[in-house]
């Protein structure tokens, strides 16, 4: 009897240590592919952008020859592509309109106006969100009532 329970102790010991060893690797490899994965997301998001700053290499090669009007054009041009590559993360800015939200705004100004008192008057920098998280507070001032 002694012997027998022994040798299913002993059993399942070595059951425990290679369901350990499993789990182990397992761990190891859920990590790897979580690291291949954001490794392949960031190539994606690097590879979007160079065409982006290949445009802005092509404008700076460009700017000696270009009229000014050509070069204005050629930036509007390179802005849409960044607005939609943004857009194409998800990435979307923060409004700007009627009163701040702590959530979403920093206000850093107050300015004498003739708009209602604390309504953001101007986007001092623009903000943005990506789903329901702020990447950047959108920086504004707000009127004040006139003394």
């Amino acid at each position: 009897m002694v012997g027998k329970t022994k040798k299913t102790k002993n059993g399942t010991l070595d059951q425990l240590k290679r369901v350990q060893a499993d789990f182990e690797n397992y761990v190891k490899r859920v990590e790897k592919e979580r690291e291949t994965s954001q490794q392949q997301i960031r190539h994606q998001v690097i590879h979007d952008l160079l065409h982006i700053i290949d445009d802005f290499h092509h404008a700076v090669h460009n700017a000696t020859n270009a009229s000014q009007e050509e070069l204005a054009q050629g930036v509007v041009t390179i802005a849409k592509r960044l607005d939609k590559f943004l857009e194409s993360q998800g990435v979307k800015c923060i409004q700007c309109k009627g009163k701040p939200d702590p959530f979403k705004h920093e206000v850093v100004l107050e300015v004498d106006s003739k708009q209602p008192e604390g309504t953001i008057v101007q986007e001092v920098q623009t903000g943005y969100t990506i789903g329901d998280k702020v990447l950047r507070y959108a920086k504004v001032s707000i009127s004040r009532r006139k003394p």
